[in-house]
């Protein structure tokens, strides 16, 4: 059926046909249609065909090629409203340029009951030739897309082959021709770059290091204060030795669109002496050397466990406590908690002390014990159980009648088209049958998954005592892992204090936070 069909079979029926326009600009081509021109086109088709329009939704320099669209998100879920029929676009493209969007987001206005509408591309959906016509506009904006992409990674790759910048920040010592796009020395910030290796070269430790630099005034790129990583990722770069280097880092994962910094690409575009080189060949291989001894030797001899890890904070400045470790001058090994805004920190200003590492976590794990395997909270953890099982059982009856109820509409609706099509053959109507039954499978399968793997009986009290019996010997046993899971249940926070650490207890599983609120413990502070 086609538009003018559409709007005659609903104004028969005495509805007036609303519609929201959607416009999108790119800044991916400078001569795309601006929004104003799109809603133009947009208005005077509604106009026309006498459609109302009732909201505009924009989007402003976003690619079709992501969802990650404000206003895009916000029509499709204003759909669910009910309030309008349809959308109308300038053309599809500005609608999405990805065919599984397309397809997906076409089918979700599709079952709320609104129709895509194209200024430019104007054909019957519901037809072969349609169809068939809709995909291959789909196809080709996903082309375009994709073959813009391809164009503007080969700029990029020239202009990476002749060492000119591809834009962004440029790495501290260096700064922009603005007209060749090649990198130039900045000679202040390459002194600071210089000092950085040179004393590394020497073995000096990185709080040696960032002490001095800001000592002599130094400050990152961006003017903030240096921080172990960020001399970490300046060593590393060979850009500093003349090497240019682009396409470093590895592409974002195609999946998850997410990027990892420290996973190196294994082809990147190398042009050796492709820029002024502030560091030699020399100093630069030898931090290597230096950095890579530090690595490995780190990782056999360093490698500590911290059970309270993202738990433990300062009760004086509230900055977190991070593990720590030391080597006295009397030779032993000391591992502590301390505040990660102590002062020793430029820019840093708590002076709250250190903890012992195994004090305050045998402390934590002797006050879980003492407390959450009291045998007198075992009757009111039994009874909270069940009683959490019992809600939850609940729910879940209560989700499988929404399921049945809704399978039943669907099972009278094809009964009613079965009926139909004993008198005629109609193409639509054995086409919205077709979908009937995938909807209804849908449905039974979810009905099915959620009967048989949330089939919740209460807990029984020498049940409960067992898994109790079993978390006792995960306590008591050696192993991190376990001894983690544990803490994690059951700890919400340790704060330290000047003289003091109190362990403050979480909402256990099925018990609500009320039975814990006397149960914070504080304990002497123990450097």
């Amino acid at each position: 059926m086609n538009l003018t069909e559409t709007l005659k079979m609903l104004r028969n029926r005495g509805i007036e046909p609303t519609a929201v326009s959607y416009a999108r600009f790119s800044s991916d081509n400078q001569r795309e249609e601006s929004i104003e021109a799109q809603q133009r086109a947009i208005n005077e088709f509604a106009q026309a065909y006498n459609i109302d329009i009732i909201h505009e939704y924009a989007d402003r320099a976003k690619s079709a090629t992501s969802d990650a669209r404000e206003e895009f998100q916000k029509m499709i879920e204003d759909s669910n409203k009910h309030e309008f029929r349809f959308v109308i676009v300038h053309k599809l493209d500005r609608f999405s340029r990805n065919r599984a969007d397309m397809i997906g987001y076409r089918i979700k206005l599709r079952n709320n009951g609104v129709q895509l509408i194209s200024v430019i591309e104007q054909y019957d959906p519901e037809s072969p030739e349609g169809a068939l016509m809709e995909g291959m506009i789909e196809a080709m904006s996903e082309f375009y897309s994709r073959n813009l992409s391809r164009e503007v990674k080969k700029g990029l790759k020239e202009n990476a082959l002749r060492a000119k910048s591809n834009g962004g920040i440029p790495p501290l010592g260096y700064d922009i021709d603005p007209e060749t796009k090649k990198y130039v020395i900045n000679k202040e910030e390459a002194a600071a770059v210089r000092l950085i290796f040179e004393m590394t070269q020497n073995h000096y430790p990185y709080q040696e290091i960032i002490d001095r630099l800001h000592a002599n005034g130094y400050r990152t790129k961006i003017g903030n204060y240096f921080q172990r990583n960020s001399l970490y990722e300046i060593l590393r770069n060979p850009r500093y030795a003349g090497t240019y280097v682009y396409f470093r880092v590895a592409s974002a994962d195609y999946i998850t669109k997410t990027r990892n910094n420290h996973l190196y690409n294994p082809e990147p575009i190398i042009v050796p002496n492709g820029i002024p080189a502030i560091i030699t060949q020399k100093l630069f291989d030898n931090v290597q050397k230096i950095l890579d001894n530090r690595k490995n030797k780190h990782a056999k001899t360093y490698k500590e466990n911290y059970l309270l890890s993202g738990l433990i904070r300062c009760g004086e400045c509230g900055s977190a406590y991070a593990g720590n470790r030391t080597v006295l001058r009397s030779g032993k090994l000391n591992i502590t908690y301390r505040c990660d805004s102590r002062k020793n920190k430029v820019g840093r200003t708590c002076d709250n002390g250190a903890i012992n590492r195994d004090y305050i976590e045998g402390s934590v794990i002797e006050y879980i014990q003492s407390i959450i395997f009291h045998k007198d909270l075992f009757p009111s953890l039994l009874a909270r159980y069940n009683t959490a099982l019992a809600a939850a059982n609940a729910t879940v009856t209560q989700q499988i009648r929404d399921l049945s109820t809704r399978i039943a509409g669907i099972e009278k609706a094809i009964n009613n088209i079965l009926l139909a099509l004993e008198n005629c053959t109609s193409h639509a109507l054995i086409s919205h049958l077709t979908e009937l039954e995938k909807q209804k499978n849908t449905l039974e399968q979810r009905r099915r998954e959620i009967t048989e793997q949330n089939a919740i009986t209460p807990i029984s009290e020498s049940h409960l005592k067992s898994l109790i019996d079993k978390a006792k010997a995960l306590m008591k046993q050696d192993g991190f892992p376990s001894r983690r899971r544990i803490v994690e249940t059951f700890i919400e926070k340790v704060l330290v204090f000047k003289n003091r650490a109190e362990i403050i207890l979480n909402a256990a599983p099925f018990v609500t936070k009320g039975d814990y609120t006397k149960y914070h413990k504080i304990i002497p502070k123990k450097a």
